[in-house]
């Protein structure tokens, strides 16, 4: 018993960085599908009610957030007098960031993307999670741009207001034709850390199967000074063998190394501690820097856990 999960490859891009690489249209049916998130997530945004997206970083803004007794050679005009009239010591107001109007999606489109044991490959799911994220941006008029990495920088799109950027981004993502196969999140990391002057949202759109985020230190870095929120995007084949008799050959996308594995009842249950383990460990490493994270599953729904997410992130109205 063998089996290959793996399309057939696509040609590589000539493009420069941002431009169109083949001039393919989305599809009319994935096109209504596209629409029909658009107008569920501006739905879903508005009856929540939610407010302006508020920053967690801490700093002078419009929104209170809490007094601090003043160190000596903070600005003079951020001590808070009727509090230290009250308390009796000199007091400055905190607030949260002023409203941030800007977010990227970061899409890996590697050859580990393509893997599929589903109707859809990982990639064709993180296009639609990048609609969905795209349009909840779009709907509390942010500034939405776009990178796009393999091992390499694919493509950036500098953030820019309004539908069309959104249908720009979804466009390119269904024609992209990367350049490289394989998967390094240093480079896109230290492009966004260069190019990124101010604090950004950031998705973070990966199956993560190649990265070691521990040993990034760009990682953390980027962690820091924005708000980075990782979507590791899985197949359900990834997370466990066949049950079945016999061997299944499986090749890696990138490297193309093939190798025939046993569907014994051992290596079923190596291989699952195995996922676990890596997963557990990735876990603990975004909670170690502070970030939020989703996990999101080929054949399983996606829109409102990520509409949830997006919500979580800001304030209600008061």
């Amino acid at each position: 018993m063998t089996a290959v999960f793996a399309p057939a490859a696509r040609p590589p891009v000539t493009s420069s960085i941002g431009s169109s690489p083949s001039g393919r249209r989305i599809p009319d049916e994935l096109v209504q599908e596209l629409r029909y998130v658009e107008i569920y997530t501006q739905r879903k945004i508005a009856s929540r009610l939610i407010g302006s997206y508020t920053s967690p970083f801490k700093g002078v803004g419009f929104d209170f957030w809490e007094h601090r007794r003043y160190e000596p050679g903070e600005d003079v005009r951020r001590i808070d007098w009727n509090a230290t009239a009250r308390l009796g010591q000199i007091h400055v107001k905190l607030c949260h960031a002023e409203r941030e109007l800007n977010a990227v999606l970061v899409m890996d489109l590697s050859r580990s993307m393509e893997f599929t044991s589903q109707r859809l490959t990982k990639r064709e799911l993180s296009l639609r999670v990048a609609a969905c994220l795209a349009f909840s941006a779009v709907a509390d008029q942010m500034h939405l741009g776009m990178l796009a990495f393999t091992d390499q920088v694919e493509a950036y799109f500098p953030p820019r207001q309004g539908r069309r950027q959104a249908w720009r981004i979804l466009q390119y993502l269904w024609e992209a034709q990367p350049r490289s196969a394989g998967t390094e999140l240093g480079a896109p990391i230290q492009f966004l850390t260069q190019r990124l002057r101010k604090t950004t949202l950031l998705f973070l759109v990966s199956d993560f199967l190649q990265h070691d985020v521990a040993r990034l230190a760009d990682f953390q870095l980027l962690g820091h000074r924005h708000d980075l929120v990782p979507i590791v995007v899985q197949d359900p084949l990834e997370e466990a063998l066949l049950k079945a008799r016999g061997y299944v050959r499986l090749r890696d996308l990138e490297s193309g190394v093939e190798r025939v594995i046993s569907l014994s009842a051992q290596n079923r249950r190596e291989y699952a501690q195995e996922v676990t383990r890596r997963r557990e460990e990735l876990i603990r490493h975004f909670y170690t820097l502070g970030l939020d994270h989703v996990y999101l599953r080929v054949g399983d729904s996606f829109v409102d856990p990520l509409i949830r997410m997006f919500s979580s992130r800001k304030r209600q109205q008061r």
